[in-house]
């Protein structure tokens, strides 16, 4: 995929083992933030998407890195919980955690 301003490259593993996380990582250059699914057991900050009908137990409960949980229910948690339909809030969440927060001007 190609454009003015970017371009992607898509590769087929076609049986070849996964790249590691932090290899794939370091080909992103230059990047403020990377949002990322899956690799649930990284070291990085990760916010849990959770709904309870699906039966399985909060990640959060024994991953420090998870910081906020994205939910339509309310989980028994010390994290942050927002509702996972409120982007704004998720975006906010982000930038604030990681710093990046926008400064409001007056």
């Amino acid at each position: 995929l190609s454009s003015s301003s970017r371009w992607v490259l898509m590769t087929e593993l076609r049986g070849t083992e996964e790249e590691s996380f932090e290899n794939l990582i370091s080909r992103l250059n230059p990047v403020d933030l990377v949002i990322i699914e899956g690799y649930k057991c990284g070291k990085h900050p990760k916010i849990e998407v959770w709904r309870a009908e699906t039966g399985r137990p909060l990640i959060a409960r024994g991953e420090p890195t998870v910081r906020a949980i994205a939910s339509g229910d309310r989980p028994a948690t010390d994290r942050p919980v927002i509702e996972f339909d409120d982007i704004r809030a998720i975006a906010d969440f982000i930038l604030t955690d990681l710093g990046m927060a926008l400064r409001s001007e007056a």
